[in-house]
């Protein structure tokens, strides 16, 4: 049977050929629980027009929106999954003050499975059977230490990533934020540190690619 689950947006990002949107669940009961609307398509990306507001828009950081949904439909580590009724367009009923974050922040002591980096990242990925045996979830809002975005041309493209310290590990990760991605994309090649201390990190375990699983920076919240 179809439901409807309150969330606040806490990502949406992109995601091959469409968009990511995250949330937690702001029911008295599952406060706190992730919530990953997915699709049917090839990695659960959604469209534009499946995340469009009855009023028009779509959700931004911080939005209180009810998503329709049908079913929960976890996919290995990424049990957060639930899949969208296509039939119903999503409502939006507030903003949430940014001020809670701290709260909805995930006590966890680091960012999955460490010790694994891409030629350009920092504890970035995980071996593909190492995440599907010891990984119980695939999404974590987190406050980050000395966070900075390194830009950088890799090969044809321009790339942004974040930089950043969390319980005494250092993470170089891809950001898939756009609003992020398009306010350092076209800066000069180098480390930029941030000097707000009240920005948070929504990062995203993502599905598998070529035997790796990737860390993401799916959401800056706070910076903008």
């Amino acid at each position: 049977m179809p439901f409807w689950k309150e969330i606040v947006c806490l990502a949406n990002s992109r995601k091959w050929s469409g968009r990511c949107v995250a949330g937690k669940d702001l029911a008295h009961d599952a406060l706190g629980r992730w919530i990953r609307p997915v699709s049917r398509r090839g990695y659960g990306e959604l469209s534009l027009g499946d995340m469009c507001f009855e009023k028009g828009g779509i959700p931004q950081l911080l939005d209180i929106i009810a998503v329709p949904l049908r079913d929960h439909a976890p996919h290995l580590f990424q049990t957060e999954n639930y899949l969208v009724d296509h039939a119903r367009q999503w409502r939006k009923s507030g903003r949430l003050d940014a001020s809670p974050l701290a709260n909805l922040c995930d006590p966890v002591a680091s960012l999955w499975i460490n010790g694994c980096h891409s030629y350009n990242g920092q504890n970035d990925r995980v071996p593909q059977a190492a995440a599907e045996k010891e990984a119980a979830h695939s999404l974590v809002l987190i406050k980050p230490q000395l966070l900075g975005f390194r830009v950088q041309q890799i090969k044809s493209k321009r790339e942004v990533r974040a930089e950043f310290g969390f319980h005494g590990d250092h993470y170089r990760l891809k950001v898939t934020h756009p609003e992020v991605e398009d306010q350092y994309v076209m800066r000069k090649d180098g480390l930029y540190p941030v000097q707000k201390d009240d920005v948070y990190l929504c990062v995203s375990l993502g599905a598998p690619y070529q035997q790796y699983c990737y860390k993401l920076v799916a959401a800056v919240i706070g910076l903008l």
